[in-house]
């Protein structure tokens, strides 16, 4: 139990980058999908995502980031005339806080923590495609208005 010598530590710093790196990422594109929502369509400030990084408080943040990642989605989507009976993302990102929640049961929480890290994937690569959407979108509703005017 005494002080971590070199190895020790950079083993630690490794793990520690293997799983903060690709949090971080996720953020990003979070961040980035809210970014690319005009800001009277945002259920929350693209900055607030990164609240996430509080240990403990992400437990229950994550389902206020998936509900205003979904309504905020879907509002925007709606202005660009593209309707749909449910919100693009919340399902998947429902079950991924749920999942990510029931990691804190004993003896559900390893079969929870593996159903959540796929969920995580699922999840990060399904608001990925939503946020190209609304880019893509975004752009031809732009063009259109500006060809209007012409």
């Amino acid at each position: 139990m005494g002080n971590l010598g070199l190895q020790e530590l950079l083993l630690l710093f490794i793990v520690i980058g293997l799983f903060l790196i690709p949090l971080i990422l996720f953020l990003i594109n979070l961040q980035n999908t809210l970014k690319a929502i005009e800001p009277q369509n945002r259920a929350m400030e693209p900055g607030t995502v990164w609240l996430m990084l509080i240990p403990l408080f992400n437990v229950i943040w994550i389902f206020m980031v998936v509900s205003a990642i979904a309504n905020s989605t879907q509002a925007q989507l709606e202005q660009y005339g593209v309707s749909s009976s449910q919100k693009p993302t919340y399902n998947l990102g429902l079950a991924w806080a749920i999942c990510t929640l029931c990691n804190w049961i004993p003896m559900v929480g390893v079969f929870a923590g593996i159903v959540s890290f796929v969920l995580f994937i699922l999840y990060w690569v399904k608001v990925n495609e939503v946020r190209k959407q609304l880019v893509t979108l975004g752009q031809l509703h732009q063009n259109k208005g500006e060809g209007s005017i012409l």
